[in-house]
């Protein structure tokens, strides 16, 4: 059995495709997540879900949604949101 040892350029070769491909599909995560709200306000919240106020106290009240409350102030963190949207996802069938 022979085994190929390939020349430096195409070593260069392949290296530069793979790292190519990999910063493609990392690099837009990367800077999504470095530019993103780690909280949302309840404004915010209620402005991409539709919910009203009393909707949104009720699943606090129930801890079926994260949140942070500070005094008065509540945020929600971001990453439990998109967790909870993900569990109550509904997938189509087909």
């Amino acid at each position: 059995m022979q085994a190929y040892i390939p020349t430096k350029s195409e070593l260069d070769s392949v290296v530069s495709q793979a790292v190519e491909r990999a910063m493609r599909q990392l690099v837009p995560e990367l800077i999504h997540k470095a530019t993103r709200k780690e909280y949302f306000t309840k404004q915010e919240v209620k402005e991409l879900t539709g919910w009203s106020d009393g909707s949104l106290q009720h699943l606090r009240d129930t801890r079926q949604i994260p949140f942070v409350k500070h005094g008065k102030k509540i945020l929600y963190p971001y990453d439990g949101m998109m967790e909870f949207f993900e569990k109550c996802h509904i997938k189509p069938i087909r």
